[in-house]
């Protein structure tokens, strides 16, 4: 399967997003817990110094807690996005811009204006889909990222993706996550 696509900025700021909160979901959520807590305890201890009252400062406290608990994933994936989007803006990375892709049996061939690369499939560390973006993991935090909206057919994409799973040269696919 052959791709040619363009990478822009919004599509690696949606790939450390992808890693940030599907990868590491369970660490998102006990840091939205843990802020609802501390803002429950806080409030409530500030407010029960000023009028002295235990219910009127644990109601407080509850709801208090209960926006810090509820947005605390909005306000880190918008601070993440203005921090990775600072970042790559600055940098001027070359994966930005004009890609080239080819899904083969044997492997995958990759160019872009920095050069050219072949991997194995073995290389691959898994494979995430979601609804605008499939994730080609080479590691940790590194990955071929293709926007779903330069490829022609998804369907296409998953069923070379899943014969390469199928052949054991692919650990894994999955779709859904984050989107």
């Amino acid at each position: 399967m052959n791709l040619e696509y363009e990478v822009t900025v919004d599509d690696l700021v949606a790939y450390q997003e992808h890693v940030a909160f599907s990868r590491y979901r369970r660490h998102a959520r006990l840091r939205a817990l843990i802020s609802g807590v501390l803002g429950f305890a806080a409030s409530s201890l500030l407010l029960y110094t000023q009028v002295k009252s235990m219910t009127a400062s644990a109601v407080v406290g509850v709801a208090v807690g209960l926006v810090f608990g509820l947005a605390w994933t909005s306000v880190e994936r918008d601070q993440l996005r203005k921090s990775v989007r600072r970042i790559y803006r600055d940098a001027g990375d070359p994966t930005i811009g004009h890609q080239r892709l080819v899904l083969e049996p044997g492997g995958i061939k990759a160019s872009s204006s920095a050069g050219f690369t072949e991997l194995a499939w073995q290389a691959v560390t898994g494979v995430d889909m979601d609804r605008s973006h499939c994730f080609i993991h080479l590691g940790p935090a590194k990955a071929i990222v293709v926007p779903l909206s330069f490829v022609h057919s998804r369907d296409e994409l998953e069923s070379v993706l899943k014969s390469c799973v199928r052949a054991g040269r692919l650990k894994g696919f999955k779709e859904g996550g984050s989107g």
